[in-house]
């Protein structure tokens, strides 16, 4: 059956912000699939129609034309691995080799107390003498050679004691570069113990992440690597239950992976024990140590009188401004690294940046317009699942500014016949994880988030990140730096991607960001649109005259 011609039956969502507190995200999960297309009548009812696309008799004539032309779809369409085949914008760049990306060591600096120092570079994994079972688990993640954080960080922490700050743009591999020479360090202390000793109270390598999604992930990503070596790998996280937590820590924790508040009741507890911690690491540094409830969990362990005096400290961010760098430096011992890949507290260059000045009541429209873009032969391809037909597009995360409006707009792509789901702070941790995979895997192809979604996550695939709400600056982060980390969901490890951000020039938040934006484009090569060289003109028109 062909899906009924789009229509965009878009409703007006509340002013309601999302919590920035990252115990809370959430994703609107799959078992909502068929109830949110039963209550979208009564829920675009509560709030009113926004403006078609286009009226249904030229959709009807367009769609009829199409179908004539169009091949019979194929009955399995999302291919050998689960993801769906789609095709790319024009206005792509071709991806560069992964030899080409990374060949570029100029890029790399570390520095120290002294100054500018050198290190020897790794060019290749085959240098780092890493265990067989490492090795292959290395192969098995399909990671060819080494990115320039990891040339710099895996030898850094292999073979010195200091602490290290890291920096590099999102999507660089800096959770390989600390998670490997970890892992190395940890097996050869495993070795030493005994392999049939369980480690059930004494962590090696305390990891501590600001939200349970990046847990989640961090704790996938630390058992994939440490497979078929005697390692243990424990996690933890606000509304994970306690007795799971505990079961799963007695059966080993040699790295422990947690949010804050769930590791600092389990120090306080003495759960666990930090006499023999080798590693203290904070991924998503910036965001934990600038929120003061993370900062106190932080300088909770750095303070406790048992913990092991020889421990290292390691922070890694795609962005570190001077305040959250002041912060760090209190838990750092005397003659850290900071290894800087890149500039600083930029995007990253694999991502295509475009803005488009887009009115809110016209967001919506251009949105669709997009997402159901024609191919080249002018037809569209169709999914065709239990639930109905939908049509195929790009795989896409879409960010909004409220909770309200990600599930609205995720209904009302749905309404259109687009597979989407959103991802904000109202929904069970079990809704969160499933909806978070079956973008993963394919199963849909456009994501609507919040913020909880910016950081850290890894969601293969991704070809086209959409501002629909440009990121609002709060007390605790810059909305240049929500924008970074945004856009870095796309292009990640030498992949490029594609980043498109909807400008209302009738928004004061949106205008009062714009010369940041407008330098972002200029740092990374990108042509700026000639609406948003005319705001920032007007803005320094008006400070000269308030003198």
């Amino acid at each position: 059956m062909t899906p009924r011609p789009p229509k965009t039956q878009f409703v007006e969502a509340p002013e309601e912000s999302e919590s920035d507190d990252g115990e809370n995200d959430a994703v609107f999960g799959s078992e909502q699939r068929k109830k949110d297309r039963k209550n979208t009548a009564v829920g675009a009812g509560r709030r009113g129609f926004l403006e078609n696309v286009t009226t249904i008799k030229k959709a009807r004539e367009q769609s009829k034309s199409r179908e004539r032309n169009k091949p019979k779809a194929e009955e399995d369409l999302l291919g050998r691995q689960g993801n769906p085949k789609i095709l790319k914008p024009e206005k792509y760049m071709p991806p560069k080799r992964n030899e080409e990306v990374f060949a570029d060591e100029s890029q790399i600096t570390i520095l120290t107390g002294g100054g500018t120092t050198q290190i020897e570079l790794i060019r290749s994994f085959s240098e780092c003498e890493l265990p067989e079972p490492i090795k292959r688990n290395i192969e098995l993640k399909r990671y060819l050679v080494p990115t320039p954080i990891q040339k710099a960080v895996i030898p850094l922490i292999k073979n010195t004691k200091n602490d290290i700050m890291g920096h590099a743009q999102t999507g660089s591999g800096k959770t390989a570069a600390f998670l490997l020479p970890i892992i190395c360090h940890i097996q050869r202390l495993v070795e030493a113990r005994g392999s049939g000793v369980v480690n059930g109270t004494h962590p090696y390598a305390l990891i501590v992440v600001p939200t349970k999604e990046l847990a989640e992930q961090l704790y996938e990503d630390a058992r994939a690597f440490a497979a078929g070596t005697a390692i243990s790998v424990c996690h933890t996280y606000g509304h994970m239950p306690m007795l799971l937590s505990l079961q799963e820590k007695s059966a080993g924790c040699d790295i422990f992976i947690g949010t804050c508040g769930r590791i600092q009741h389990f120090v306080e507890e003495e759960f666990i024990q930090l006499d023999i911690l080798r590693f203290l690491v904070l991924d998503e540094a910036d965001k934990l140590l600038k929120n003061e409830d993370f900062f106190n969990c932080v300088q909770l362990i750095k303070k406790h009188p048992k913990l092991c005096p020889s421990h290292r400290c390691l922070m890694f961010s795609a962005t570190f401004e001077s305040g959250a760098q002041s912060l760090a430096i209190q838990f750092f011992r005397d003659n850290f690294f900071f290894v800087n890949i890149g500039r600083l507290n930029t995007a990253t260059d694999l991502v295509v940046q475009e803005f488009k000045k887009v009115p809110k009541f016209k967001k919506s429209e251009t949105l669709v317009e997009f997402l159901l873009g024609e191919n080249g032969d002018g037809r569209r391809e169709l999914d065709r699942t239990p639930e109905g037909d939908y049509w195929k597009t790009r795989k896409t995360l879409v960010f909004v500014e409220r909770k309200r409006s990600s599930d609205m707009l995720a209904i009302a792509l749905r309404q259109n016949n687009i597979r989407a789901l959103s991802i904000n702070s109202d929904r069970t941790l079990k809704q969160r994880l499933g909806a978070a995979e079956d973008f993963a895997s394919g199963k849909i192809f456009v994501l609507v988030a919040t913020d909880v979604a910016a950081r850290g996550l890894n969601f293969p695939g991704v070809e086209t990140v959409i501002n629909f709400d440009l990121p609002e600056q709060d007390a605790h982060e810059r909305a240049l730096f929500k924008y970074i980390h945004r856009i870095g969901r796309t292009g990640r490890v030498g992949n490029a991607g594609h980043a498109i951000s909807y400008f209302d020039p009738h928004n004061p938040k949106d205008v009062q960001n714009a010369g940041e934006y407008v330098e972002t484009l200029k740092t990374t090569g990108h042509e700026v649109p000639d609406f948003l060289l005319e705001i920032v003109q007007e803005q320094k028109n008006e400070r000269s005259l308030c003198g």
